[in-house]
């Protein structure tokens, strides 16, 4: 088995019981990362073999993969059978269905969810499928009403015999009696003491009961059972208890239903009081907006109740047909100090002998979208595609007639377009596009299986834009997974045109607060006229982890880009660095100071392509504030060269070594306290790629990369070393001429500034010319050290004596041996070209101390 496919066989096992699960809970539970399981589970979606909720964090769960027509009986006419609720029905039929009586249920749910709604629908759905008799019966009780009383709901639920009590005067059946052949629902179940518990889940094993005060006979139903609880399940019931109910759902809140479903509620629930009223019911937009917005404890029950208590107040003010109802009346029921009510909604007309269905997309309409999709999975010319994607709008504008929620589902669609694409990441040229995507997520069309196909080959294609498409189908709700792809295909192709593709760097702008982050991004964005800035607004009280997962999903979404610029309003930047470095590509700038200017300097900056390390180093010298750089991970072989006198003599020494080295090996610079940094933040991570470093001191320990120090090269346990690295880059007579080359540099180098009137470039020529005259002549083989010190030496002696060239000569130096004297005639006539060039003579004297330096190694030779 594969790792994708223990992905699935674990998602499967977590999600048996219609519960999802994110990603982090999957990693956790395989003890792999959380990328990779992401990674997983987009394929998976792709395969349509999983399903996502796109809130925050994303859920997944097992996709059913059914074909919508499946029989869902008395089901159907529950809003959300096909969306929100359709994952807890296909539990609920399967639950009915199962031989030979059905599996018993819990159904979980905050106060007013639709519990008893949902649970009567059972039976109901049971009765028309043949599962039970038309007359079978459907018995409620409400645990909490017995809460205090044990024993009265025991013999409520088993019933009693004579005498079994004070005041038992008759035998009395129980309402497990009473449900035979049907069903019993007990509503608030976690009111049930342990003792009941353990008697109900008796009778759930075997169908057998007692009422109370019975000791010799037992008692026979074939009862179905249905329970609802609005608390924790874990800390109320037996474990014993629970192991017993089958089947587990969880209704979603009010506030979590898709956009659509709260609509469609809120139309239901003014449509039966237009019926109830006999009128007409006007509702303004704002008083639909606010409770569409609507996060109330009481939920859909409590929604329902200030409908209905909105339109009695209209209907007691005025006498007249059509009954107005504004926002004013839907808040004085409900808490409104923190809710988010600002969509602009159409208001809505109610009329009790008009019920509207959902129109249906034209076969015309629906085969241009077919072909749209296998033009995104063929087509390579933009130009193209946009002019389809464009023909398709405008046929859905110009023959699609809105339902009135199909009107409302629109209105909002363009304005989180607005808000979003426009005003948030700056696509400002595609404002006048929302309601033509609007119309496009309203029709029901009949997908392609290709659309997936084409949204993962149009976000290879545009990836910035993709990103944003994402992000846009990322805040509607209540889209199955083949809408998702089709609508991201074609809003990735209409942006695709306007965002700003060819960015080698990505932005990201970190702060607290509700609005900060997003306020400032919003301006650089639009100042720009294209997503430059992806912004986070984290809590108040929020701590770095928070950061760095967020930083790290973002990271994770983005393709073509390998750099970051990172701006952030407080924190530790060395500990934002230590917690993403494994998750980027590229090099990192972070910047501690958010504020829309300098945001904006950056921004225009990376929108015009501005070199990544030009970014880094005007930040820091622009603004007085804490600002950090770091190189990316290496991706090939490498030597980094640091020097303590700056990065000048470091990036000579680059010049030399990628002279010889070529392409084999990357050469990288850094001046010293970057180094010593570096090695001290990442654990060298960021060393993974590198052979060597060439520095001109000692470095912080442990270190476990090779290092040597610069001059040390010109050692012979130096060299040695240096040798023994490149082996494998650098034949031996590369090698020799690199020595060379660098000793050449080091005498320039050295003689610089001790030179006052000859020419270093000139005079090292010179040098070079008699060295290598010595070499040949005598067969030396000089090390590095000793032809540094030798150019050196030449160096300051040819400006000694051109300095004192009109002085008298000293005394001649007294010879000793053959060697010497052969050296005296040979040096002089190495240095007669120079003695003519410059004007002086080369006198006995310097000859003897050159004779003293190299009488080593001419012995040897």
């Amino acid at each position: 088995m594969n790792a994708q496919e223990r992905v699935l066989e674990r998602l499967k096992k977590l999600c048996n019981d219609g519960k999802t699960v994110t990603a982090q809970q999957l990693a956790e539970d395989l003890k792999i990362s959380r990328q990779n399981v992401s990674h997983y589970l987009n394929e998976l979606l792709k395969k349509q073999l999983v399903q996502k909720q796109n809130t925050r964090p994303v859920l997944w769960m097992i996709s059913s993969n059914k074909s919508y027509a499946t029989n869902f009986g008395t089901f159907s006419d529950i809003i959300g059978s096909d969306g929100s609720l359709r994952n807890a029905i296909e539990q609920c039929i399967s639950a009915v269905n199962y031989p030979p009586n059905g599996l018993s249920l819990l159904i979980q749910g905050a106060s007013g969810s639709g519990k008893s709604f949902l649970a009567k629908k059972i039976a109901d759905y049971a009765m028309q499928n043949g599962n039970i008799e038309d007359d079978a019966p459907f018995i409620t009780l409400n645990c909490a009403d017995y809460a205090d009383n044990p024993e009265l709901l025991s013999s409520t639920l088993f019933g009693y015999k004579r005498g079994a009590f004070t005041g038992a005067e008759r035998d009395k059946k129980g309402l497990l009696a009473a449900a035979n052949h049907g069903f019993l629902f007990l509503d608030e179940v976690h009111r049930l003491s342990s003792e009941n518990q353990e008697k109900l889940f008796l009778f759930m094993d075997s169908g057998r009961y007692r009422p109370i005060g019975e000791n010799n006979e037992w008692s026979q139903a074939n009862v179905r059972l249905i329970f609802a609880t609005t608390e924790n399940i874990n800390k109320y019931f037996l474990e014993t208890f629970l192991r017993r109910i089958d089947v587990k759902i969880v209704l979603p809140t009010f506030a979590n239903r898709p956009i659509n479903e709260r609509l469609e509620l809120i139309r239901l629930f003014f449509l039966n009081e237009a019926h109830r009223l006999k009128r007409n019911i006007s509702v303004k937009g704002s008083a639909l907006a606010l409770l569409a917005n609507c996060d109330d404890r009481g939920n859909v029950g409590k929604v329902k109740s200030v409908i209905k208590l909105a339109c009695a107040r209209s209907f007691s003010l005025k006498d007249e047909p059509i009954l107005q109802v504004n926002e004013i009346q839907i808040s004085n029921d409900l808490d409104v100090s923190n809710k988010n009510y600002d969509q602009q909604l159409p208001d809505l007309l109610v009329d009790p002998n008009c019920n509207e269905d959902i129109k249906v997309v034209s076969s015309n309409t629906n085969q241009l979208a077919r072909n749209l999709i296998n033009h995104y999975c063929n087509e390579s010319s933009l130009s193209r595609m946009s002019s389809l994607t464009q023909k398709l709008l405008v046929a859905l504008q110009s023959t699609q007639q809105l339902t009135q929620t199909q009107l409302f589902i629109q209105k909002i669609t363009a304005a989180k377009w607005k808000m979003l694409i426009s005003k948030r990441y700056g696509i400002v040229k595609v404002d006048t596009m929302g309601e033509a995507i609007g119309n496009l997520v309203v029709t029901n069309f009949q997908i392609s299986n290709k659309a997936a196909e084409a949204k993962h080959q149009l976000g290879v294609e545009f990836p910035r834009s993709a990103y944003l498409a994402q992000k846009f189908v990322a805040s509607l709700d209540g889209l199955t997974i083949e809408q998702t792809n089709f609508i991201s295909s074609v809003v990735t192709v209409v942006l695709a045109g306007y965002v700003q593709e060819k960015m080698p760097v990505k932005g990201l702008l970190i702060a607290h607060g509700e609005r900060t982050a997003s306020s400032i991004g919003a301006v650089v964005n639009q100042l720009c006229g294209n997503y430059i800035f992806e912004a986070i607004d984290m809590p108040i009280d929020s701590d770095v982890k928070e950061t760095v997962d967020l930083t790290r999903q973002y990271i994770d979404a983005q393709v073509h880009a390998e750099n970051l610029v990172l701006i952030v309003d407080m924190g530790s930047l060395n500990q934002l660095y230590s917690q993403i470095k494994n998750d980027l590509q590229g090099e990192l700038l972070i910047v501690n100071n958010l504020t829309t200017s300098i945001a904006l300097d950056i921004g225009i900056k990376m929108q015009s392509s501005t070199a990544f390390e030009k970014i880094a180093s005007d930040t820091e010298k622009n603004y007085r504030i804490n600002v950090q750089y770091f190189d990316g991970f290496a991706k090939k072989s490498n030597i980094i060269i640091s020097c303590m006198s700056g990065l000048g003599i470091s990036e000579k020494l680059k010049e030399i070594f990628q002279e010889y080295l070529g392409n084999q090996i990357d050469i990288y610079t850094k001046d010293y306290r970057s180094l010593r940094e570096l090695i001290k933040q990442n654990d060298n991570d960021y060393f993974a790629k590198t052979k060597l470093v060439i520095t001109t001191s000692a470095l912080p320990r442990p270190f476990n990369i090779p290092y040597i120090n610069i001059y040390d090269i010109l050692d012979p346990k130096g060299t040695n070393h240096l040798a023994d690295t490149l082996k494998d880059e650098l034949s031996p007579g590369q090698f020799n001429s690199l020595i060379s080359e660098l000793v050449r540099f080091f005498s320039i180098e050295g003689v610089a500034d001790r030179l006052n009137f000859l020419n270093p470039q000139l005079v090292i020529n010179e040098v070079e010319t008699v060295v290598s005259k010595y070499e040949t002549i005598f067969k030396l083989s000089l090390t590095g050290t000793v032809k540094l010190n030798l150019y050196m030496h030449i160096a300051l002696m040819m400006e000694r004596l051109f300095l004192s060239r009109n002085e008298s000569s000293e005394d001649e130096i007294k010879i000793h041996g053959k060697k010497e004297e052969d050296f005296f005639i040979v040096s002089n006539s190495i240095f007669q070209p120079m003695e003519m060039k410059y004007h002086f003579k080369v006198n006995s004297y310097e000859i003897s101390l050159l004779f003293e330096i190299l009488q080593p190694f001419i012995e040897e030779s």
